[in-house]
């Protein structure tokens, strides 16, 4: 179940391409939306009343394997016409230019700490006073 969650997070946030904090979890909401919205369809049936099966490949048995077909997914946009709503509203709502810089929210990471280092990095004059050259080193 886990699995497929995150199968479908990647149809919104694929591993190719890099998102800054809340750009990822805006897309990881709407994965959770649509996932939610979708995990329960129904399996589709034929005239006779019978399951509907279509031929997967199955790289783990090496051979084609026979997947319940389910009934194909529907987009109401119910949810999605609520949210282009709120974020029209917001942005008419908004007094600052659309370049502003962005409020971090307070469960942002970034907040834990600004830099990788644990320390905050020393005068470039210091770095470079004890930066010896090849020829220095071997003196």
């Amino acid at each position: 179940m886990l699995e497929c969650f995150h199968n479908h997070i990647l149809i919104y946030a694929s591993k190719r391409y890099s998102f800054d904090y809340p750009a990822n979890r805006a897309r990881n909401l709407l994965a959770v939306i649509d996932y939610m919205a979708h995990k329960d369809r129904p399996d589709q049936i034929d005239e006779q009343g019978n399951t509907k099966y279509v031929a997967v490949w199955s790289k783990r048995a090496n051979n084609y394997v026979a997947r319940k077909e389910k009934v194909p997914k529907t987009y109401p946009y119910m949810y999605v016409q609520g949210l282009i709503g709120a974020i029209l509203e917001r942005r008419e709502q908004d007094q600052g230019p659309l370049f502003s810089k962005a409020v971090l929210l307070p469960d942002d990471p970034r907040h834990t700490r600004p830099r990788l280092a644990p320390f905050p990095p020393p005068q470039v004059d210091v770095i470079l006073a004890r930066r010896l050259g090849r020829l220095e080193k071997s003196m």
